[in-house]
């Protein structure tokens, strides 16, 4: 007779006290997706706490900021998003390891138009970020440079990790 854990589970492999889901992952469009929905799934029907962090991956290849955007929407998640302290140190970590922190890059933020906001490439508002003296100093630019957003740069994309 199977247990009420094994019923919620009955598309997926239970082993050592977690369920491991099996389930719909081949129909969505992403990886990141297939990472939240497991994440979900997870934690709504096997009773197990997940947390997501974002790991960032620097891409060597050069494009302008809208197409470094398409591109790690495509093969990731998104431009690197920081929306705290503790993301910052991640990103730091993750582009030391990576031999990024000597490269410019493109990363996800951008000033709206609209209200002169800044936000993230993913919609997030930006948080009160340790901005280099003097920056951010154009009204109309992307990631607080006076760089403009067709100018060709590598990019810093980020997937989430459990």
């Amino acid at each position: 007779m199977l247990t009420n854990k094994f019923q919620i589970c009955i598309y997926s492999l239970y082993i050592y006290g977690v369920c491991l889901t099996t389930v719909l992952t081949d129909l969505l469009p992403s990886e990141e997706m297939k990472i939240a929905w497991v994440a979900l799934f997870l934690s709504a029907h096997c009773e197990l706490t997940l947390t997501l962090i974002r790991k960032h991956i620097f891409v060597n290849n050069s494009k302008i900021w809208s197409d470094a955007q398409r591109f790690c929407r495509e093969n990731y998640a998104d431009l690197s998003t920081i929306d705290s302290h503790e993301e910052l140190t991640r990103f730091k970590s993750d582009s030391n390891d990576q031999k990024a922190n000597s490269t410019d890059s493109w990363v996800g933020l951008k000033k709206l138009s609209v209200d002169g906001q800044w936000v993230w490439s993913d919609g997030s508002r930006e948080i009160s970020m340790p901005w280099k003296p003097g920056q951010p100093d154009y009204p109309d630019t992307c990631c607080g440079t006076r760089v403009p957003v067709y100018a060709l740069y590598f990019s810093i994309c980020y997937v989430y990790v459990i």
